[in-house]
């Protein structure tokens, strides 16, 4: 699912939209709470439904329209730093994980050697 927002003149009064583009309709009310996760980011849209005033259907896509109103928009930067540093982590220890398999490797070459 897709979530632009913009802005609108209805009534003659300039508000803010959300447009939503999906392969269903969405069907939004009152308190809303979208997050949409980036490589390098999370993004939180909090809002409020006012009204449904459009929806359309191609063969492509769904859109619906809604005004809303209190949107508010956070942005964290820190989350994926984090899983990048995890990830980062896991792939030094699967390399000391490696270097240890292949000191084994050798440690049991080297008894067989001084065995023969």
């Amino acid at each position: 699912m897709e979530y632009i927002f913009g802005n609108v003149c209805r009534n003659g009064v300039m508000v803010e939209n959300l447009k939503t583009v999906g392969e269903e309709h969405t069907e939004l009310k009152g308190a809303v709470s979208i997050t949409r996760k980036y490589d390098d980011s999370n993004i939180t849209d909090n809002f409020r439904i006012m009204e449904k005033y459009r929806s359309e259907e191609t063969e492509e896509a769904c859109y619906d329209w809604y005004v809303i109103e209190g949107h508010t928009r956070y942005e964290d930067k820190f989350t994926p730093g984090i899983r990048a540093t995890e990830q980062e982590i896991t792939d030094h220890e699967l390399a000391i994980m490696e270097a240890e398999q292949e000191i084994t490797d050798l440690d049991l070459r080297v008894m067989e050697l001084e065995n023969i």
